[in-house]
């Protein structure tokens, strides 16, 4: 179907039969929302049935695991928690997200130093391959990006711009002594950065 056809041209005589119901299928106030029980004959709600294809049933490239998996997301994830930046409902949904999986998922075929090499190539302009856990190095990365995206979710603008600020100072300075009472995030970029920089 186009929908050329259904926006009304400039110069065309909006009170024609055929520019009305043009105009109604752009009308905002005429478009029913989904679920809209206006019509049904019981006056009882409409069942709005969507279906989400399995995008992954030809999916065209293979699926592999880092072979470091196992070991590096038991170090990331005990790392992580032992920061306590969540109760244990929070962290026991957090967990449940397996952010550790999804950075061995991106890099899949990289050895441990391999990977090391990779984020020092990402994110500084020189590649340096002085880490030997390159694996560890990507969960905790993935459950760095993941804790700032719980928090400052949670957060209005100032905070998570103070957030933000915290994270990028201490991934600057990681030698920087962090302030006390400073948001945690601070100190998780800052335990993090020395791992995977090397200035």
């Amino acid at each position: 179907m186009s929908y050329e056809n259904t926006v009304p041209k400039v110069g065309d005589n909006p009170e024609s039969p055929k520019n009305q119901t043009e105009a109604a299928l752009i009308d905002d106030n005429t478009v029913p929302n989904i679920g809209d029980n206006s019509e049904s004959p019981t006056n009882q709600p409409v069942e709005t049935l969507i279906h989400i294809p399995d995008v992954l049933r030809s999916w065209p490239w293979p699926r592999d695991l880092n072979p470091y998996f196992e070991q590096c997301r038991a170090e990331s994830d005990g790392w992580i928690r032992s920061f306590n930046v969540f109760s244990p409902q929070a962290q026991t949904a957090f967990n449940k997200c397996e952010f550790s999986l999804l950075a061995c998922m991106v890099w899949p075929k990289l050895n441990k130093g391999d990977m090391a090499s990779l984020l020092f190539c990402t994110v500084k302009s020189t590649c340096v391959n002085s880490a030997s856990d390159g694996g560890r190095i990507g969960c905790d990365l993935m459950n760095l990006f993941f804790v700032f995206d719980e928090l400052s979710d949670a957060s209005d603008g100032p905070q998570t711009r103070h957030q933000a600020d915290c994270l990028m100072d201490a991934l600057r300075n990681p030698h920087k002594p962090r302030p006390e009472g400073e948001w945690i995030g601070g100190q998780i970029a800052k335990e993090y950065s020395p791992l995977s920089f090397v200035c």
